[in-house]
């Protein structure tokens, strides 16, 4: 069976669609003009395509694809954007004409956002492991590793030690002064409880993180019976929660949280061993 991805002349489009209806993999069709015109059922899903599919240039989602018809061409980078944010994406393209004389591209798109993700992450992690070797935490080392973290990583970064039983602020980073302040308010407020076997006094306990990928209004309405601590929370609007724990001399000695409140930045796998391997440095570094 040919591959259905080469450049090639086709009995018909419509048919060329109707087996790339059926295939695992993204595929966009566009017309002489460079238009989209067509998106197989994965594509339409993966990449959250509007129905009916409007007739615009691919470039209004691919970033720097060429608008008009060119070569063929294999496994090219892009950057795919739409409201949900950014996606690094490869592309193949092949041109095929059908018997009755039209010609069309089809593109088969690959999301490589989580190995890109991983690369920047290791990236981080690197970096994170360079300015904490060797030395005991200050408050200028702490102050470069929020600089890492926020806002490429997460919205929110704060890392807090258990001393005389009671946890105690170390970091509390965000790009914005005013809403540190507001935070620790807020922490003032509403201090964690230590006797909970939830959130971050869960994670204290039992030395396992607590990662929320996708953080829903009923998490939070179960969570926080507070009308007031509700609202304030609710404010925040929180998309995604890791806390991981710091350990030291065999014992948990803190945690380390990281918050996402940008739309379509939630965090995954990858992101919560990140988190885990930079505690595991942090713990080391304060011992």
């Amino acid at each position: 069976m040919k591959n259905p991805f080469t450049s090639q002349a086709i009995p018909s489009h419509r048919i060329a669609r109707k087996v790339y209806d059926g295939l695992a993999v993204a595929i966009l069709g566009l017309d002489d003009a460079g238009l989209l015109v067509y998106a197989n059922p994965i594509a339409r899903d993966e990449f959250r395509l509007p129905q009916p599919l409007p007739k615009r240039p691919v470039g209004e989602w691919l970033q720097g694809f060429p608008p008009k018809q060119g070569a063929a061409f294999r496994d090219q980078p892009f950057i795919w954007q739409d409201a949900g944010g950014e996606r690094h994406v490869r592309v193949s393209a092949s041109v095929c004409s059908s018997a009755d004389g039209e010609t069309g591209r089809y593109l088969v798109i690959r999301d490589m956002t989580s190995s890109q993700k991983k690369e920047d992450l290791l990236t981080y992690l690197n970096d994170a492991a360079e300015k904490l070797a060797g030395i005991r935490i200050t408050t200028e080392a702490l102050e470069k590793v929020s600089q890492l973290i926020v806002p490429r990583f997460a919205n929110w970064f704060a890392i807090d030690v258990l001393r005389d039983g009671k946890l105690e602020q170390l970091v509390l980073a965000h790009e914005e002064p005013e809403k540190i302040r507001w935070a620790q308010q807020y922490r003032a407020a509403y201090p964690t409880d230590l006797t909970s076997d939830r959130g971050a006094a869960g994670v204290l306990k039992t030395g396992v993180p607590l990662f929320i990928p996708r953080v829903t209004p009923e998490m939070i309405q179960a969570a926080i019976t507070n009308p007031e601590q509700r609202k304030a929370v609710e404010m925040i609007r929180l998309r995604s929660v890791i806390t991981a724990p710091l350990f030291g001399r065999g014992h948990i000695s803190g945690i380390i949280t990281f918050i996402s409140t940008t739309d379509g930045h939630y965090y995954d796998g990858s992101d919560l061993r990140f988190a885990q391997n930079l505690a595991w440095h942090i713990g080391l570094a304060l011992e």
